[in-house]
Order: structure tokens, then sequence, then C-alpha cells
């Protein structure tokens, strides 16, 4: 007994290890982009001032968020998360954007089954092998949500923060003294983004409720949380910049199309976990392995994640990106009724392992051309730093640096973000000029 928990726990240790791998692999090969070179700096308008301060305490990056939040959007609690790792080396970000990635699983793992309220046997690689699968064919524009700095702060750690929040709170066994730590969380996962954060506030406030209904009461200090998680909520959206930007976008007369657009749009992305689901579910409700706890699960984590898309349809654009909450989300409920099924009938269990190891055989070919687009971007950008650094060194105040060709999937962050442009004075050669400290940056494509 004791060999197969070893055996199992070696396993369990190397997968985490390989999908940390495979993650740090690309956010080596994804260097910075878009807005990122402004988040260096304390932010005082979207383009440079001429006066532009780097981030040297904590005081600085306060003063930014202020400014941010007032001028652009009220995103504090990811900006603040950005605007600190722009301070540093990127091999930093490289790494502990991996390890924030597999926290996103094992978290996802880990809260599927307290939502289940089941003990189940200890370091089983199937379902964190799973939801890496369903994550990477499921998650919208991995290049933006997980490796492109300024993405990954908005989404994939803010998403973190989510779970581990909710993972916390449906624990209503923790002690009072954590609250010291419960409610501030709270307060940054309220303040995570738009259309996330209210669906995980719903989340929480659903199994509230529900632990209400059953125990006849009311712990204060959860009370306190969601409080806590609406007050960061409204002081986020309340922010000037995001009404300055986003408002005047008169809603009811697009509701219906919106709606529909939405389920389109819903379908298009998610059919076949949604096929999925309910073929799990179909057979757990045949066999009568579902109980109430994780039909309760399933109808809570369905709300939040449809709460999450259709909270969109006050919103005047939907980039694939916003999707990111709504995919973890649906990846967590598929993964409780596969949990429900898999152990309880271990020969269906066992058909889902052969399945998962022909899909990682797919998942390496989708992986061996991710890399090599990846690459090829990085080797331009690469050179593009090389040229500055040549031209800071020969004291030239202008440099002309090539333009990558267009990337092929959307696993690479400079597909879809503002990049190079042949005018000096676009906004982004002005901030990735101030950045590196030279003057003027021109472009030229690369067939040039």
């Amino acid at each position: 007994m004791l060999n197969k928990l070893n055996r199992k726990k070696t396993i369990y240790i190397a997968s985490c290890l390989s999908i940390f791998l495979l993650i740090y692999v690309l956010n080596h090969f994804t260097l910075y982009t878009s807005d990122d070179y402004a988040y260096h700096f304390i932010y005082q308008d979207s383009m440079p001032t001429g006066n532009e301060q780097s981030i040297r305490n904590l005081i600085d990056l306060i003063t930014s968020q202020v400014t941010h939040w007032r001028v652009w959007n009220g995103r504090f609690t990811a900006h603040s998360i950005v605007q600190t790792f722009m301070q540093f080396h990127k091999e930093y970000f490289n790494v502990l954007n991996s390890i924030i990635f597999l926290m996103l699983i094992i978290l996802s793992d880990k809260l599927s089954s307290r939502m289940m309220k089941e003990e189940r046997k200890p370091f089983d690689s199937i379902y964190i092998v799973f939801l890496f699968l369903m994550f990477w064919w499921f998650l919208p524009e991995i290049g933006k949500t997980v490796l492109w700095v300024s993405g990954s702060g908005n989404y994939l750690w803010t998403g973190v923060i989510d779970l581990l929040w909710i993972y916390l709170f449906i624990n209503f066994t923790i002690s009072k003294k954590w609250s010291v730590l419960t409610v501030p969380l709270a307060f940054f996962m309220g303040a995570g983004n738009e259309n996330t954060s209210p669906a995980m506030i719903l989340l929480g406030g659903l199994f509230l409720f529900y632990f209400f209904i059953k125990e006849k009461k009311l712990p204060i200090t959860k009370v306190l949380e969601l409080i806590s998680a609406a007050f960061g909520f409204v002081l986020m959206l309340s922010s000037p910049g995001s009404q300055k930007r986003g408002g005047g976008y008169p809603i009811l007369p697009n509701l219906k199309n919106n709606i529909l657009s939405l389920i389109q749009r819903s379908w298009d992305r998610y059919s076949f976990l949604y096929v999925l689901l309910i073929v799990l579910f179909v057979i757990a409700i045949l066999a009568r392995y579902l109980k109430k706890e994780h039909f309760i699960s399933l109808v809570f984590l369905l709300t939040a994640h449809f709460a999450c898309i259709f909270s969109l349809v006050a919103s005047r654009e939907w980039p694939p990106r916003i999707f990111f909450g709504a995919s973890v989300l649906l990846c967590i409920a598929v993964i409780v009724i596969a949990k429900v099924v898999f152990e309880n009938n271990e020969w269906i269990k066992k058909i889902a392992i052969i399945a998962i190891l022909v899909l990682s055989v797919k998942f390496g070919f989708s992986y061996k051309n991710v890399v090599k687009d990846n690459y090829e971007t990085y080797t331009y950008v690469e050179k593009q730093y090389n040229d500055i650094y040549k031209a800071i060194e020969e004291h030239q105040t202008s440099v002309t640096l090539k333009r990558f060709p267009k990337p092929q999937h959307l696993y690479n962050a400079y597909l879809g973000t503002a990049n190079l442009n042949d005018k000096s004075d676009a906004w982004f050669n002005q901030w990735m000029a101030v950045y590196f400290g030279i003057d003027k940056i021109e472009s030229v494509s690369s067939e040039e």
C-alpha cells in the first residue's frame, strides 16, 4: 500500500513539474509587448509625459494606481501585480507566472473536491492532467491571458485570487482568526475584473445562503467577506476612467441581440464541454452516483459560469479574453461531475485515462507548433532589444528596428497586441523608447 502511494505521489509531482516546465518555456519565449512598457512607470497618462519615474516603493505603487483608477480603469488588483513585476527582470515573472498557472490547476482540483464535501485519495494525477488539457484548449487567448505580463495580471493572477478566496470562503469550519487575511483577500478579489468578480461574489453568496438554510446560522466573518468583496467591486466599477471610456452604451435597445449573441458565442466556445458535462451528469443520475451536495455544487458553479458570460450584455465589446473566468468555472464544473462518475466506476475511469493519454498526444503536436511560433517571434523581439542596446552604447539618439512577421497562434502574446509602428510618434514606439531610455524608435517591415 505504501509503495502504491509513493508511486502515485511520484507521478503527481512529475505531472506538476511537467506542467510547470511546459508553461515556463512559453513564458521564457514571451518578452514584453503592448502596455507592459508603460506599466514600468508611475502611471500619469496613456501617453508619455516626459517626466516618467519608475516605481521604487509601495507609496509609488499606490500613487500610480490612484491615477490609473482616475484616468484609465479601476482594476487596481491586476495592475498592481503587473506594475510590480515590471520593476524586475523578466525572468522573475517567467518563474512565478508558471507557478501561478500550476496553482490555477491545483486550486481548481482542490476546490472541486471541497465543493463535493468529500475527501478523495491523495495524489491522483488524472484530474490535474485533465484540467491542464481543458485549460490548454478552452482558456481564451492563452498568449494574452497567461503569457503576456499585462494580460496575465488581469486574468491568470486574478483568477488564482478568485479561486483561493472561494476555496477558503466555502470552508465554514475555518477559524475566525483567518478573517484578518480573508477579508482583505475578498476586497482585492472583488476588484479583479468586471465580469468574473461579481460572478465569484454570487458564487460565494449562493454557498453562504445554502449553509444558512442547512445550519440556521450565518457566520459574521463570511458576511464581512462578501461586503468587502462587493466594496472592492464597486470601487473598481466606479473608476472615472472606466466610466469615461465605456459610458453611454445603451443596454436596453441592444439587450435581445446581445443575449442571443452571447448564447451563440458560448455554444461555439464551450459546446464540447457542455456535451461532456451533460453526458457525465446523465451517467451519474442513471447510476445513482449523484448526491445532493454534488448537484448543489454543479448548479452553483454553472450559475456563476453563466453570470460571468451574460453580465457582458452591459459591455460594448467582448474580446475573447474576457471569457477567462467563465472558462475556469466551467472546467471546474466538469471536474466535479467527472469525479462523481470516475470515483464510483473504475471501468469508466480507465476509459477516461486512455482518452486523456490520447488527448495528451494531440496536445504534444499542438504544443510543438505553439513553441515554434512563439520562438520565432521571440528571436525578432530579442534582436530588437539587442539593436536598442547597441544604439545606446554607440550614443545614438534613435534606432530603427525590424518588425516581426504576424504570429500564427493565439498562444502567442504578440498576436493582436499593440507593437511597433512605422511612425516614431505612435504610442507603443514612444513607450518602448522611454522604457529603454532612447529618444526615438522607428521600425521597418521584417522583409526590408
